[in-house]
């Protein structure tokens, strides 16, 4: 593994570690969503479905960038409607950061399933010891685990 997959699984596993001791119950689903995307830093199962789509393409694949709009625009609805939907549930303010923050890196993660080499030239340009996706995971990731430990210092007895 490379250092941006580190930097990805640290992010991502420290949210989902903190999310688990938020007491509101968002956070057991922001704990699911980031564990999972940890996970995903260390497997790269997006990478796995992008050749593989590319495979079954085939001659096609040159042709793909009205689908892959079609995807992002689908994505982004989706992610949208969900955080419209959960946003809407949220009762207290503190939730709506790590629910932004989540819903942000789940979108990474679909803009680079669905690769549009423009934003991928972004996402893969090496910023120091990472690429750009691996400081957006760690902001995301971040704010999060900020989030989660002030609602707990908050929370906590006096």
């Amino acid at each position: 593994m490379d250092a941006t997959q580190w930097a990805g699984i640290m992010a991502f596993g420290g949210a989902a570690a903190a999310c688990l001791f938020r007491p509101a119950p968002p956070a057991r689903v922001l704990a699911a969503a980031n564990g999972l995307m940890a996970a995903e830093c260390a497997l790269g199962l997006r990478h796995t479905l992008h050749n593989k789509m590319i495979w079954l393409l085939g001659e096609y694949y040159r042709e793909r960038l009205p689908f892959q709009v079609a995807l992002l625009l689908a994505a982004s609805i989706a992610a949208l409607t969900l955080l419209a939907m959960r946003w809407s549930r949220v009762k207290d303010a503190s939730d709506t950061i790590p629910l932004m923050a989540t819903g942000a890196a789940l979108l990474l993660f679909a803009l680079e399933t669905i690769s549009l080499h423009a934003i991928d030239r972004l996402l893969y340009l090496r910023a120091g010891p990472i690429l750009v996706i691996g400081w957006l995971w760690i902001a995301a990731g971040s704010l999060t685990i900020i989030s989660a430990a002030r609602n707990r210092h908050r929370s906590a007895p006096s």
